[in-house]
């Protein structure tokens, strides 16, 4: 086989999934057809151009196999980004309020939060997320469970993690990002392989995984799921330690055009085999 057919090999198993859940959605082929094409156009026009010459509808055409017409018609649409930069400063207000010594109390306990006033949750919001709304952040961390109202009209902080109910919008623009990056950070090391794109230097990604050579049992996976649940929450919890610390020394005037948004993320997956059995990977 040459590259492009382990090439294709490798999108038969990337699509397997994520047409599975187009499908239990009611998407039909032709939807992601239309999108494909939109997608094609998109990446031709952004990553595809030759330097100081116009990326014209027929050079476009001729790259991507599609029509000029099609071109015309998707390059006239406005651009559409529906992924939310919200989901990442909602988790870090859940942080700051578990973490910063303003919102705990002298055992590192997080304290019960007023709305308004010193010390307060609108305060929190100031300082974690940014030019969010307070009210939308507090609502949003009710809906999913993460905060409570309590009787005193205070607020009161559940967990840590912020963590969507399944198939919500939020969820399925979460699984869009968790995923985009994840095939951002493998593209970059099997395509680019530390040059960088655009004549841009730069390095490889880390990028590493740890599975079973001979399958665990069900009891050894929970049992691993537990572990993985304690130990990489750890390791997770002091990279995001130092992230903060990190915006922290960012100069609050520095040029938005030039801030390089970063972040690591990990995840545990389980393949079921041909007997019926399980057998476990990490990926982190």
């Amino acid at each position: 086989m040459d590259v492009q057919e382990h090439l294709v090999a490798a999108y038969r198993k990337l699509l397997g999934p994520l047409v599975r859940i187009l499908l239990r959605q009611g998407i039909s082929f032709r939807e992601l057809a239309e999108l494909a094409k939109e997608v094609y156009v998109q990446v031709a026009v952004r990553d595809f151009q030759i330097a100081e010459k116009e990326q014209s509808d027929a050079r476009i055409a001729v790259l991507t196999g599609l029509t000029r017409k099609d071109v015309a018609r998707i390059r006239s649409q406005p651009p559409e980004d529906l992924a939310p930069r919200h989901t990442h400063r909602i988790t870090r207000v859940l942080s700051g309020w578990h973490k910063d010594r303003e919102f705990t109390g002298p055992f590192g306990v997080p304290n019960d939060l007023e709305f308004d006033g010193e010390s307060s949750f609108t305060e929190l919001c100031r300082r974690y997320s940014g030019d969010m709304p307070p009210r939308a952040v507090l609502d949003e961390l009710i809906r999913v469970g993460a905060v409570e109202e309590q009787e005193d009209s205070s607020f009161k902080v559940l967990t840590r993690a912020y963590i969507h109910a399944p198939m919500d919008v939020q969820h399925i623009d979460r699984f869009g990002a968790v995923v985009g990056e994840f095939i951002e950070t493998s593209e970059w090391n099997l395509v680019y392989k530390g040059k960088g794109r655009a004549g841009k230097a730069g390095t490889s990604r880390f990028e590493r995984r740890v599975f079973t050579d001979r399958g665990l049992s069900p009891d050894l996976l929970k049992e691993f799921d537990r572990y993985i649940k304690t130990e990489v929450l750890l390791v997770l919890e002091k990279l995001d330690e130092w992230l903060s610390n990190a915006d922290q020394r960012m100069p609050a005037d520095y040029p938005d055009e030039d801030r390089i948004f970063t972040g690591v993320g990990a995840y545990h997956f389980v393949h079921e085999n041909t007997s019926g059995g399980l057998q476990g990977e990490n990926k982190d």
